[in-house]
């Protein structure tokens, strides 16, 4: 005469309930209060003991059969677990007027199991469409990306072209200017860390003779150990430019240089070292 299917609701791990999600001849107010905590009624109870509950004598107040005539108590009350693989997926309640036979509970109890099974399938089914779906947007998440990571690497394959072509560029240029310019390059004490080929064939001397010794030293400028030199020093050091005329002696002569001291900076505008540029000064 009156029935109810409850389904655990587990789609939420951490708030799972027993929902009523199809019913016959239920008042309003039952279908109103269609979720249950588990564990609580007799619903609660069949779910956690898998086992069917049976009962012919029921409180007055447990539920009232709904028919056109008005409404009345039922005579007995069967709760039959949707059980399947040892899984409980919800139970079947069922009430009448009338003591089922026990053939009935056992027909019931074997339509609870067919019940539970499809549930399970159509669970399986439906967690299944769930991941495909998650696999199809992941799927197209990662051509998205693959589709951008080659595009970035198109880019950054085109950069480092045009950065080889303007460093082979730069490199040509330097090589041209090194063959035409007389030049050094200098660490923070004035010492020679770099000098081309230029400066050392108009000195007449080799690198080996060069490197690590402080190029005043060859010169008629302020020798290492003054005073002079140091405050021209500091100046460098402060990223200020500074000039000044050289004469070297070269095989029993003497050669006159203009010399420019250019800092090079690094990218907090600190000194990290000094390049020299010379130039022949033409007697007049």
């Amino acid at each position: 005469n009156q029935g109810g299917v409850f389904v655990i609701n587990d789609q939420d791990k951490d708030k799972q309930f027993i929902e009523l999600t199809a019913s016959f001849a239920f008042n309003k107010r039952k279908m109103y209060d269609k979720k249950i905590k588990l564990g609580v009624g007799l619903v609660g109870q069949c779910i956690q003991e898998k086992e069917t509950i049976f009962m012919t004598k029921l409180p007055n107040d447990y539920i009232n059969i709904t028919s056109g005539l008005g409404e009345e108590n039922p005579k007995c009350l069967l709760i039959v677990p949707l059980l399947f693989n040892e899984q409980i997926f919800g139970v079947v309640e069922i009430a009448a007027f009338r003591e089922f036979e026990a053939y009935e509970v056992e027909f019931t109890e074997k339509i609870a199991e067919n019940i539970a099974s499809t549930i399970s399938n159509v669970q399986i089914s439906e967690r299944t469409s769930r991941l495909l779906e998650e696999s199809r947007i992941q799927s197209e998440e990662l051509t998205s990306q693959e589709e951008e990571m080659r595009q970035n690497m198109e880019e950054m394959q085109t950069t480092q072209e045009e950065l080889n072509n303007k460093t082979y560029e730069i490199s040509s240029i330097l090589s041209a200017v090194n063959s035409v310019i007389i030049f050094a390059e200098l660490d923070l004490q004035g010492r020679v860390s770099e000098i081309n080929r230029m400066f050392l064939k108009l000195l007449n001397r080799s690198r080996e003779e060069l490197i690590g010794k402080p190029l005043f030293d060859f010169g008629n400028g302020p020798q290492s150990h003054s005073e002079e030199y140091a405050e021209f020093w500091d100046d460098l050091r402060m990223g200020i430019n500074k000039k000044i005329n050289q004469t070297f002696e070269v095989k029993g002569k003497f050669v006159s240089l203009s010399q420019s001291f250019i800092p090079i900076l690094n990218e907090n505008q600190n000194t990290v070292k000094v390049i020299c540029v010379s130039s022949i000064k033409k007697d007049k």
